[in-house]
């Protein structure tokens, strides 16, 4: 029994240092972030296993069905095992269930939380460390045309391997640095970073990074929900204004994004926006076979478009490019439904009490998500899911 405690106790201190290293994590390759996550994992079933006063399920597991987000995101998981179930059969239900496993990193965040409640102002720091590497990363990409992946792109990809996952990390990262800043809530990062001119800096860069992915969709995402924010929660309007004028400003700055917006005045000939619009009409006609559950979470058709070729990248698409429109598709009118509960839930956590920095940094990068979501699935991003999930667990 002695020794099962020592052993307990050693367990926890491997499980703090491995919830930072998975922190740190998420703006790198998503496979570092799996490894992480699956050794955090692991160490916790031990420390359940090694718990000699058999209080672990007490302590950790009951609490989680009290969090606002746990039904909502286990109806979203049942929605996806029945629309799998009833077009591919019982094992199709499975694999569809498990096609959510991202989202698993919000309950591991919560029980680690709850025993390390400390730990959070060290979290908070090794995220806005990370984001701002990866942004660094992107910014220096533009501006000497370097990059590590395969294909050269014409966005930044930061530490990330593909544009739209490095946009969609920018979102959450520079909305959750700027709310720390607007807010004056910086004192929560570790020292050195609680400093004003530093959350500053650091917040500059992580915006930058954001403009340095070039992905219009993020980009108008996150132009929309910071100006819906300033409406809402502050009274100098003329905020706004100077927003939209550094906006403005930086854009025509960057060569590739000025490219990029510009070429929206004539969408007829952006492949972009075409192919997207051939994609919109391809999941309406999938939803309106089967509009009640959908076709299944996996059976969205891949449509073969050989002007959107990536070397190294798979040359079709297998989403709808929208959220919405990608869960209409899949999961019917009732995972839309159980979609915008979840999402609302979000909200409603975030504004329950009176709102600080970090809660109104993760509003805002889930607003800005939602927004560019009409044109993206970011969702169904791995990479960008689970750094969502692991801020919603820092709530």
């Amino acid at each position: 029994m002695k020794n099962l405690l020592i052993l307990n106790k050693i367990l926890k201190k491997w499980q703090s240092i491995v919830f930072v290293g998975l922190s740190f994590s998420l703006a790198l390759p998503i496979t570092i972030a799996w490894v992480c996550l699956g050794i955090g994992i692991g160490i916790e079933i031990l420390i359940a296993l090694t718990n000699t006063n058999f209080s672990y399920f007490k302590l950790y597991l009951k609490p989680l069905a009290k969090h606002p987000l746990f039904y909502p995101i286990l109806s979203f998981g049942l929605i996806n095992f029945f629309s799998g179930w009833l077009n591919g059969g019982i094992s199709e239900g499975i694999y569809s269930f498990f096609s959510l496993k991202a989202m698993l990193i919000l309950f591991y965040v919560l029980i680690v939380i709850r025993r390390y409640r400390p730990i959070k102002s060290v979290i908070f720091t090794s995220l806005i460390i990370s984001g701002s590497m990866s942004a660094l990363a992107g910014i220096m990409q533009q501006l000497f045309d370097w990059h590590f992946t395969k294909f050269k792109y014409l966005q930044a990809t930061g530490l990330n391997t593909t544009p739209m996952n490095f946009a969609g990390e920018m979102q959450i990262y520079a909305s959750f640095a700027i709310m720390l800043l607007f807010n004056k809530n910086y004192a929560k990062l570790g020292k050195f970073f609680d400093k004003k001119i530093i959350i500053i800096a650091l917040s500059a860069i992580c915006l930058l990074g954001l403009l340095c992915s070039c992905e219009r969709s993020a980009i108008i995402g996150f132009s929309v929900a910071t100006a819906v924010f300033i409406f809402m929660f502050y009274k100098n309007k003329l905020r706004l204004f100077m927003f939209i004028i550094l906006a403005i400003s930086i854009n025509l700055i960057i060569p590739n994004l000025r490219l990029r917006l510009f070429s929206l005045w004539h969408w007829q000939n952006d492949v972009s926006v075409l192919v997207r619009l051939k994609v919109y009409l391809i999941a309406l006609s999938k939803f309106l076979t089967s509009p009640l559950y959908g076709i299944g979470p996996r059976f969205f058709p891949h449509i073969y478009f050989p002007q959107i070729f990536v070397p190294y990248h798979e040359s079709y698409l297998h989403h709808a490019h929208s959220n919405y429109l990608q869960i209409l598709a899949t999961l019917g009118i009732i995972g839309l439904i159980v979609y915008l509960w979840l999402m609302f839930s979000i909200f409603k956590t975030c504004f329950r009490q009176k709102a600080d920095g970090v809660k109104l940094g993760i509003a805002l990068a889930t607003l800005s998500l939602m927004v560019s979501g009409l044109f993206e699935y970011n969702f169904g991003s791995g990479q960008i899911r689970l750094l969502q999930m692991f801020m919603y667990g820092l709530l």
